[in-house]
């Protein structure tokens, strides 16, 4: 598979692992359907490498945490980063999602 032109930094499943989501070196997102091993979407708007990624569990959110000290969060449909969430200038290292209800 290819999609990153830098070194994963980070990887995770959706609820049912039919999707992948990395998060690279090379300041991107890529969202991969694993039964054919494709890459399907990619996100971009860090400005530095990612150091945390998830992805909810009907993988329709995806938030991710860059050395750049910003937290965003993502709609998978479209793209679109939906919240930046500043750290203050420091690097963030976690992201989670967790299912509610």
């Amino acid at each position: 598979m290819t999609g990153h032109t830098a070194p994963v930094r980070q990887a995770c499943l959706s609820g049912d692992a039919r999707f992948g989501l990395t998060g690279g070196a090379d300041e991107k997102l890529v969202l991969w359907d694993l039964e054919p091993g494709r890459q399907i979407r990619v996100f971009r708007g860090h400005n530095h490498s990612i150091s945390a990624v998830s992805l909810s569990h009907d993988a329709r959110i995806a938030v991710s945490a860059s050395v750049d000290g910003t937290l965003m969060v993502w709609d998978v449909g479209t793209t679109q980063c939906t919240a930046t969430v500043p750290a203050g200038g420091r690097p963030l290292h976690a992201a989670s999602l967790q299912a509610s209800g």
